[in-house]
């Protein structure tokens, strides 16, 4: 079995009615598109859209301009690219992932000060001697992003990370609004994290 029938079938498992019915929840007008993104994937809409994924040691960055109502999330799986194999659509990596995400805007016409960035995920789900130290791939991810996002001159404004619990992850693209939902073993707590 290969990792997209892999991802496809998770997808299945974790999309339930419920989650269906959180895409009605973006204030404003309905969603004209949903994107599930597997990991290493990355989205930028132009029309109003909810990009949803789900993220255990992955990071999501989230990027949206008010302006032009327009955002940009990825699923990054690890921190860095080996400098061995750069190059376009390396949406794997934390590093490279959030520079292209920012040409996408650039080429929109969108002002770097003009961008809002929300990050989430890179829980430890492996829990073990190296759980809470940088060699855990969640922790590892978490300090890429947050390092990468600060050298380019930006704040994260909102962020819910680490932990030992997967989210489900739903951004509105025309809104900002983020609804967050954290994949336990007995129950589900939603939260909102909007501007």
């Amino acid at each position: 079995m290969g990792w997209n029938c892999l991802f496809g079938l998770l997808h299945q498992l974790f999309m339930k009615e419920s989650d269906k019915k959180l895409f009605s929840l973006c204030s404003g007008s309905m969603p004209e598109v949903s994107v599930y993104l597997h990991p290493g994937e990355y989205h930028f809409a132009t029309v109003p859209t909810v990009i949803h994924t789900v993220l255990g040691s992955c990071v999501s960055i989230v990027l949206f301009n008010e302006i032009k109502k327009i955002g940009a999330m990825c699923h990054a799986v690890m921190d860095m690219e080996p400098a061995s194999t750069q190059s376009k659509g390396c949406y794997h990596y934390v590093d490279c992932v959030f520079n292209e995400m920012l040409e996408n805007f650039a080429e929109y016409g969108v002002a770097a000060d003009r961008l809002m960035v929300k990050l989430f995920g890179g829980s430890r789900l492996l829990q073990g001697r190296n759980s809470l130290s940088n060699l855990n791939p969640g922790n590892k991810n978490i300090l890429m992003a947050k390092k990468i996002i600060q050298e380019y001159g930006y704040q994260v404004v909102t962020e819910d990370c680490g932990g030992s619990q997967g989210r489900k992850i739903f951004f509105c693209t025309h809104t900002g609004e983020v609804f967050l939902k954290r994949i336990k073993k007995s129950k589900t707590e939603i939260g909102r994290m909007s501007l």
